[in-house]
């Protein structure tokens, strides 16, 4: 059964029936007289039709009755079969035997089964051609050809996606590197559009190998590999005839819906924009008169989106298009023209104008409320002055929510987070590695599942489960839902509390309640007990409002380690084939369409739901278990030395322990009788260690292990119980030292957050709708860290090097880091609230205090003078975020032949045009040379240094923690603030669960506007991956935006104040920045004697106690400089561009940094290689250096080990203007004496 312009048909032979046309009546009739016995129903997939017995005389020779999942006929259903057994349309006594029967037991009686259509395709045609001509005979005749020209006479109309699989890399190369290039969500309405499709496969495929981002390396094509189409039937929104407008929005009186008989309203709704009709503007006469004013040749009617495109590209107007989800107005496309702009509504298969865009987004429907509607991202305004001033200044063309008023605050309201979670489950999988070919080295399947519950509060709760066996995901899954009843009891529990004395002492003299700090008093404030349900133990005197918020969670978190990367898919492959059980439900949050930070599963229990939720304590920890277990102090890993009691046995358990992983090919592997030897041992990923090999065996010996089965379970026990160990640490020093449990949290990030707002008790204000202006000003100042290469290839030259050269300078490599450089930004003034305009001279805005108690975000025009390019173009100030076009390389550039379109963060000594920033960088850009010649916008705010006392809190506590784990702790909750003020919430997706049989809400999820076109087939269920309709702009982006500016005046501080200042340009070069580092060539005659003359800068701490510059003063100091390299001398160093640079030492030690390079094949990597790829850049030859690397993947959520040949090493770099050495580079945009610099450069080469 096919949807399609409304109506339904069904595809029978190679015809299409209309199933309320006389022509499927009379197939019908056919197939009644063909069979063996009558039949009164008709099920097609899921749905079922009664058959009217009055067949000859009505036009309806189908009804659709509405039926329940399980089988049996809804109300609705009852009342269509009621009302045709009245009009005699159905036999009586079958009307009778459905409605008092479940419908699958009818249908071997009374109906006729037609096979469904298949709502989701995926195709994939896998090829290997190597020319141009070849591709195109392959786009114009081929199985390819052939399916896509069978896809709309199987299915009717499709949302069709495809991409193209290729092969590129640099002419003579050693072999081509995979990538892919995907096409738009395409709607095709009918059998010409695919034929346009088809017609343009060539054309399409050119245009995207033109616009193909080349890695950094001028690729090139080679190969087509493979194409895959994506296709999903749907009833596609096209225009037709007139329809009433849903009554939710005719009540508004916003639009002009006419009413057209025929299949052009498209067109219609057009005219009745242009020469809007001063009455009955919905009668198509008053519009007939300008039918040929408007060009639409080439349109197909009804139309689709390409047709809106087709019909404003051929005329002078522009269309921006809406839907609706929900009776609310959703962006589907917005025009770039900015005059003659025409608004337009589809609903269902209908186009009408929008007259009136602002009554259409008004929710209130109260003209005293009135607000004045952006057409680009619906944010609404009370006056028209203040929409024009928000056009003008531009916003991104994406519908956005900003809070409301008494919603615009920060602050901590999760008190249900201070509550200790009183059951976690730990979990791990081991998996057998099933070979492949190939590229596909092996498959994984689960094989084994362990877990450890915790019930703090109840020990007696606390059980560890292990087992062996075929799809152990299914088996793990089952297991959760067996002991959900348990695990129910303990959150339901309520134990009555008794206070001791002491316990009632405190309670009656206590003033303010512990959970949020504020005093006693009425409505909600009044005085309560508060204890765990769990134990029945006092915890404190709470507000009754309060201690209502802190009651039981009704989550169970389930942890593993590496679940988004790992283990998530085989839980999501288990609940994805189970999902077919009654009342199963599946939600999850995806950070792309193969992984997810969480995922929660949900069944009925008793009168209500019981979930579990599947989260990562990577997204806590993001250490190996190996790297944890090892910081972790023995005495605190309880759950192993349970299970290991004996020393010698506990001994061999505490650590992550080793496994042939290669060895376990399926379940009868496991029943080899010993280890294999070590010289035998050849690991398709990483390396084995023979220390851990040697535990291995130690293990296999001491617990006398029979087979592998025994030792896999041996090592899976400890594996699940050291995780246990080391999250439950995590979690009691997070309750200790923040109050909140952390598996409260899907990461973090977000508990940092938390915490900090519960420690400062800072509240925070929001930009709010009214002002959403202030946002997309202060989100225009968000650059991230400064990271190019400056001067490529260096040398030092003094007595440490094996090089020196007594006749020449002496000169040093030198490797300076920031102490915690965004930890020292939080620890400056930042932003609070208080946002409002105001109008300021560049003078006025050099002269207020910045460290005061206001702060601003200045929107202005910067110059950059002619006279500061040479002193400047070591590391220009304001750097901005460009695309580098072919217009801006050198020569040496160009030979590369690379085109790029995406955006970099740029130091450019260009002049900056409405560039945002703190006041804090404008004032110090101004003082160090630039020039404001205009203040467009100033931004004014409160601002406090709220921060510092959290930052230095964890500070303090880092310097006196016991363990190398409390230190990384103290030192992640820092780090982890900084990412929660900056978080993206634009490019976020959703992902909708669906069965495979459930035909009609996949067609209900098709259908909505912002499906992508994009889903994964997963056993039974179908992933489909979705768009926002709206997205919330509820973050504190002014903080985060202050912190990233304010963190780059530290490093302009310490370059132009210190560093310049001490050397010069003649005798300093920036070889290196990456946003809180700098490697400068110096030339000086001991620049460790410099160090110990400008020591208030360093922090030399990490300098050996014996070298003459150890000094503790300064250690650990937020902002102070360190030396990398503190304990050796850097002799060389060579960069190709940001993030991809090397140097070696005096001790021959070599450190390398590889952007995208997995670490075990960047251990294999020879400094040599860099300097050779940059030098042969000078000469076409082997200017870069591919490598090979494995890792594990997911594929349509499958986990394969996966290898490929990828781009190691690259000679191009387009950050900067690259000289023709290929070594020395200036700044884009430098216009300085090249005489004057040449000179300088000349003698930075005798030096």
């Amino acid at each position: 059964m096919t949807l399609f312009r409304g109506r339904e048909y069904f595809t029978y032979g190679n015809r299409r029936y209309d199933v309320q046309a006389k022509p499927f009546r009379t197939l019908l009739n056919q197939l009644r007289a063909r069979g063996e016995r009558p039949f009164d129903l008709i099920r097609i997939g899921n749905t079922l039709y009664a058959l009217n017995a009055n067949r000859t005389q009505t036009r309806t020779p189908l009804v659709k009755v509405d039926t329940r999942r399980d089988g049996s006929v809804s109300k609705r259903g009852e009342t269509v079969l009621r009302k045709m057994r009245t009009q005699q349309y159905l036999d009586d006594e079958m009307a009778h035997d459905i409605l008092r029967t479940n419908v699958v037991n009818v249908i071997d009686e009374h109906a006729l089964e037609l096979p469904a259509a298949q709502t989701l395709e995926r195709r994939e045609f896998t090829v290997n051609i190597r020319n141009m001509e070849t591709v195109q005979e392959y786009f114009n005749d081929s199985q390819l050809i052939t399916y896509l020209r069978g896809i709309f006479p199987r299915l009717g109309s499709v949302i069709l996606r495809y991409s193209f699989g290729i092969g590129v890399m640099k002419p003579s190369r050693m072999e081509a590197v995979p990538y892919f290039m995907h096409s738009p969500r395409i709607e095709l309405l009918s059998q010409n559009q695919m034929e346009e499709i088809i017609a343009r496969l060539f054309v399409a495929f050119r245009e995207e190998l033109d616009k193909l981002p080349t890695q950094g390396s001028g690729l090139t094509f080679v190969s087509l590999k493979s194409v895959t189409v994506w296709v999903s039937r749907y009833t596609p929104p096209t225009g037709a005839s007139y329809k009433p407008l849903p009554a939710a929005i005719a009540k508004k009186n916003a639009c002009i819906n006419v009413k057209n008989s025929d299949d052009k309203c498209l067109k219609w709704a057009v005219l009745s924009a242009l020469f809007p009709a001063s009455c009955h503007a919905g009668r198509t006469t008053k519009y007939a008169s300008y039918w040929n004013a408007i060009d639409d040749s080439g349109v197909c009617y009804p139309a689709s989106d390409r047709d809106v495109s087709r019909l404003e590209k051929q005329n002078s107007f522009g269309i921006n298009l809406y839907g609706l989800c929900d009776d609310k107005a959703v962006l589907i496309r917005h025009t770039e023209r900015t005059s003659n702009v025409i608004n337009l509504l589809r609903f269902d298969d209908h186009y009408v104008w929008i007259k009136n865009f602002d009554r259409l987004m008004n929710q209130s429907g109260s003209e005293k409320h009135r607000k004045y509607f952006c057409t680009r991202c619906a944010v609404g305004f009370y006056t028209r002055e203040k929409l024009t001033s928000h056009t003008e200044n531009g916003c991104k063309p994406q519908f956005v929510k900003l809070p409301s008023p008494e919603k615009a605050v920060v602050e901590f309201r999760n008190i249900a987070k201070l509550l200790e979670h009183p059951y976690v489950i730990y979990a791990d999988f081991e998996s057998a590695l099933v070979p492949g070919h190939a590229r596909v080295l092996q498959q994984h399947t689960p094989i084994a599942y362990g877990y450890q519950t915790v019930c703090r509060g109840d020990a007696s709760q606390n059980e560890f489960r292990m087992e062996v066996c075929d799809d152990a995901h299914v088996a793990f899954v089952q297991q959760l839902v067996r002991l959900a009843p348990s695990v129910n009891r303990v959150l339901t529990r309520n134990k009555p509390y008794h206070l001791t004395p002491t316990e009632a002492s405190s309670f009656a003299q206590a003033e303010r309640c512990y959970l949020c700090g504020d005093v006693f008093g009425a409505d909600g404030k009044s005085k309560v007990v508060d204890h765990d349900h769990v134990t029945g133990a006092y915890r404190g005197p709470a507000h009754l409002q309060c201690n209502s918020l802190l009651r039981m969670p009704s989550v169970v978190p389930v942890l593993f380690h590496n679940f988004t990367g790992y283990d998530g898919q085989f839980v999501l492959n288990a609940l994805c084939r189970g999902f077919h059980r009654q009342g199963w439900e599946i939600d999850g949050i995806a950070t792309s369409g193969e992984k997810y930070k969480t995922i929660s599963f949900s069944f009925p229990m008793g009168d209500g739901k019981f979930t579990y939720r599947f989260m990562d304590s990577m997204a806590f920890l993001n250490s190996s278990l190996d790297a944890l277990a090892a910081n972790l102090d023995d005495s605190r890993k309880h759950f192993t030395r349970t299970a290991f009691p004996a020393l010698h046995r506990f001994a061999l358990m505490k650590k992550k322990g080793f496994l042939p992983y290669d060895m376990i090919t399926s379940l009868q592997s496991l029943e080899a009788k010993e280890l294999p030897k070590f010289e035998n041992l050849k690991p398709v990923l990483g390396e084995v260690k023979r220390e851990h090999y040697d535990n291995g065996v130690n293990v296999w010996n001491e617990f006398r292990c029979a087979n592998m089965r025994e030792y896999l379970l041996h090592y899976l026990s400890a594996d699940v119980r050291l995780l246990a160990d080391v999250f439950e640490e995590f979690r009691s020093m997070s309750i200790r030292d923040y109050r909140l449990d952390p598996v409260h949290y899907v990461s973090l990030p977000a508990m940092a957050w938390d915490a900090l707002l519960l420690k400062t008790q800072m509240k925070l204000d929001l930009v709010t709708e009214e002002n959403s202006d202030m946002f997309n000003m202060i989100e225009r100042g968000k650059r991230g860290g400064v990271c190019f290469i400056g001067h490529r290839h260096a040398f030092a030259n003094n007595f440490h090097s094996e090089t020196y050269d007594a006749s020449k300078r002496t000169t040093w490599l030198q490797y300076l880091d920031a102490n915690n450089l965004y930890g020292w930004a939080m620890s400056q003034p930042l932003p609070v609230g208080g946002f409002e305009w105001t109008t300021m001279t560049a003078e006025e805005l050099l002269r207020v205090d910045a460290f005061g108690d206001c702060g601003y975000f200045v929107e202005c025009d910067l110059s950059y003078p002619a006279s500061l390019h040479i002193p400047h173009h070591l590391l220009p100030l304001a750097p901005e975020n460009v695309t580098i076009t072919p217009d801006d390389h050198s020569p040496y550039q160009q030979r590369y032949n690379v085109k790029s379109n995406s955006q970099k963060l740029v130091t450019t000594l260009r002049d900056k045009k409405y560039y945002v920033l703190h006041i804090r960088n404008f004032q110090q850009y101004v003082k160090l040379g630039m020039t404001c010649s205009a203040v467009h916008r100033v931004l004014k705010f409160k601002q406090s240094p709220w921060m510092k006392p959290f930052i230095d809190l964890n500070t303090a506590k880092r310097a006196q923690a016991c363990n190398d784990f409390e230190k990384d702790f103290y030192k992640l909750m820092n780090n982890s603030v900084f990412g929660k003020t900056m978080e993206n919430v634009r490019d976020r997706i959703d992902s909708v669960f669906v069965h495979a049989d459930d035909l009609h809400r996949l067609q209900k999820v098709v259908q909505k506007p912002t499906y992508t076109g994009h889903f994964y087939d997963v056993e039974d269920t179908r992933i489909m991956i979705m768009n926002k309709a709206t997205v919330k702009l509820d973050k504190p982006i002014a903080v985060g935006v202050a912190i990233l500016d304010i963190s780059k005046t530290l490093m302009y501080d310490f370059h132009y104040r210190v560093m310049l200042p001490r050397y010069g340009v003649e005798r300093l070069r920036l070889c290196m920045t990456d946003t809180d580092s700098l490697l400068y060539w110096v030339a000086t005659d001991d620049v460790y004697t410099d160090m110990r003359e400008m020591g208030e800068h360093f922090d030399m701490s990490e300098f050996p106690v014996a070298h003459a510059n150890y000094n503790p003063r300064n250690k650990k100091v937020l902002g102070k400089f360190k030396d990398e390299e503190a304990d050796d001398v850097i002799t060389e160093f060579v960069g190709l561009r940001a993030k991809l640079y090397a140097y070696r030492t005096a001790s021959a030690c070599e450190a390398k940094r590889a952007k995208g390079v997995k670490r075990d094949v960047i251990k294999t990597m020879k400094f040599q290689e860099y300097v050779s790829v940059l030098a042969a850049g000078n000469h076409a030859t082997t200017d870069m250096m591919m490598r090979t690397m494995r890792g594990i993947r997911s594929i349509k959520h499958r986990l394969q080990t996966l290898e490929t040949t990828k781009i190691a090493l690259s000679a191009y770099d387009d950050k900067r203007y690259l000289l023709d050495d290929g070594t020395f580079s200036v700044p884009h945009g430098f216009c300085g004496n090249l005489d004057d610099l040449w000179r300088i450069f000349n003698l930075w080469r005798t030096l």
